[in-house]
């Protein structure tokens, strides 16, 4: 990997790393005005990491759903 490459790829990462803190302070900024009953259901955010074979595939593909978390309790008795 070239060193120009390899800048491109760690300022990727640091953006990413910036979002989520970002994210995070916001989330623990609102985490105080949850009642009980959300934060029974509260799970961490899930971190995406971009793998150097992801980098490197033709065709990127990112799927977006809802945490797994929230899966077991949307079930309808």
């Amino acid at each position: 990997m070239s060193i120009s490459r390899y800048q491109v790829e760690s300022d990727q990462e640091f953006h990413l790393r910036a979002a989520y803190y970002e994210c995070w302070n916001r989330l623990i900024s609102a985490i105080n005005q949850l009642d009980n009953q959300d934060l029974v259901h509260l799970s961490n955010p899930f971190q995406v990491k971009a793998l150097p074979a992801y980098r490197k595939a033709k065709r990127k593909v990112l799927f977006v759903g809802q945490e797994t978390n929230g899966w077991i309790h949307s079930k309808q008795p």
